[in-house]
């Protein structure tokens, strides 16, 4: 499955994670899922429901111009809560994690 990596903007905060999903459109819903409250500035259990419903019953909106890249926008309690992310990896797509260079270790003369 995809992983996802979401930018959220709310209440002058900007807000990073990732999720695994089997869409763009199940995306929302599982990184909403995720969150856990105390961890966004401003949003408790409440506004993390109201956060959760909102991407149930939103359809992501393609960014032009870019690929694999969405958002969406909602409000919580009055509050923008501006949401962007992007398919950071495509289905079966592993690379291995970058390894530290190699270096030449020569005595000194």
């Amino acid at each position: 499955m995809p992983l996802y990596t979401f930018i959220l903007e709310f209440e002058g905060g900007t807000y990073l994670s990732q999720v695994v999903a089997q869409s763009f459109v199940q995306a929302p819903v599982a990184w909403a899922d995720e969150l856990v409250p105390g961890e966004i500035k401003g949003m408790r259990e409440t506004s993390l429901n109201e956060l959760r419903i909102a991407t149930q019953g939103s359809a992501p909106v393609p960014l032009n111009g870019l690929q694999r890249a969405w958002c969406f926008s909602t409000l919580v309690r009055g509050r923008l809560a501006l949401v962007h992310f992007v398919e950071t990896s495509e289905p079966g797509a592993s690379k291995p994690a970058p390894s530290a260079p190699q270096l030449d270790h020569q005595p000194l003369r």
